[in-house]
């Protein structure tokens, strides 16, 4: 008898797989209860034929389903959901890992405290092995069962990889992740909050993020990181589409605030080599049509001192020359906050 559905999106991770993949089948949990989808997105390595390696080694738990298109995690992930038959439901990336009582510890929460989601805490991990810091996004309590009034919004309580969730809840919902871009997550995390009821958050980091370098938002210079800007434009349309924005308008300009311009910033003068000079100029330009007094938002004080300085430039007509000078003295205060830090 399977009582969850992990979905797994795997593309080009035949370095990473097996790591994976040994953190489920040992779960404490009993493999013999877990639908374990593997969904190859058309890698080109030898990441398909490892996957049905081991779906011979387990098949009454794993289940391979190959692509023979490359649709990026959301597409994956959309077939994952197809495909799963148990009431609740986790996501895990190719390149991650998981403590072996993980699921145990959800499950049982979920089947006693009748959550509509349970998350764990995540850690993040280098490639040596390394822990870099325990994460932890969100202002909520731990190891305690949250009825969600219905008109909060919230966001989603540790991440999409750090939840198990009641299925009827995505199904009945309509709930997808957008298909053929990046940063999906950014997306599907904050609908179906909208949605959740109630939650339990286990106060352990429980799920192993890999730092991986060459993963879809870690790549340097790569122009998929302004899929971002795309996406949450979608995600608005979709939440005033849903009736969510008037009863939330606020918190959710705020986070549109952080992940469509603070967010795109840091990753501009984190990660690329040649400043996209024109882009940003379009990012200000529909910052101030979407949301022309963003600086009486309520929620401005969440933010940390440099995050306030990138937002200040939303309003300000500069050259290249302007930002570059920003870009330079934005890592150089990094740096010496890093050095500091050591």
């Amino acid at each position: 008898m399977k009582w969850i559905s992990v979905i797994i999106p795997c593309y080009n991770v035949e370095k990473y797989i097996d790591r994976c993949m040994e953190s489920l089948v040992n779960q404490t949990l009993g493999v013999e209860h877990m639908e374990l989808i593997f969904v190859n997105d058309a890698s080109t390595d030898a990441t398909y034929e490892k996957l049905c390696q081991w779906e011979t080694k387990y098949p009454e738990s794993i289940l391979v389903v190959n692509c023979e298109k490359n649709g990026k995690q959301g597409t994956a992930r959309n077939i994952g959901i197809r495909y799963a038959s148990t009431d609740y439901i986790g996501f895990v990336d190719s390149d991650d890992w998981v403590e072996l009582d993980m699921y145990e510890k959800m499950y049982e929460k979920a089947i006693s405290t009748g959550a509509d989601v349970v998350g764990v805490m995540q850690r993040r991990v280098d490639e040596y092995g390394k822990i870099l810091y325990t994460e932890n996004s969100y202002s909520i309590k731990f190891n305690t069962f949250c009825r969600v009034e219905e008109e909060d919004y919230k966001g989603l309580p540790g991440g999409v990889v750090c939840g198990l969730f009641r299925k009827q809840l995505i199904v009945q919902n309509n709930i997808w992740f957008p298909e053929g871009l990046a940063y999906e997550d950014n997306y599907w995390g904050p609908i179906i909050s909208c949605y959740i009821k109630s939650w339990y958050v286990i106060g352990e980091p429980l799920y192993n993020y890999f730092v991986n370098r060459n993963s879809t938002t870690l790549q340097w210079g790569a122009m998929h990181h302004f899929d971002r800007l795309k996406i949450e434009k979608m995600k608005l349309e979709e939440l005033k589409k849903r009736g969510f924005y008037e009863k939330n308008k606020d918190r959710i300009e705020f986070n549109f605030l952080q992940l469509y311009y603070i967010n795109t910033l840091y990753i501009v003068i984190t990660r690329m080599g040649r400043f996209p000079y024109d882009i940003v100029c379009q990012m200000q330009k529909e910052l101030r049509e979407l949301f022309p007094d963003f600086e009486n938002n309520p929620y401005l004080s969440e933010l940390g001192q440099r995050q306030r300085l990138l937002l200040t430039t939303a309003k300000m007509d500069m050259t290249k020359e302007d930002w570059e000078r920003i870009r330079k003295a934005y890592l150089k205060d990094m740096e010496r906050e890093k050095n500091n830090i050591k």
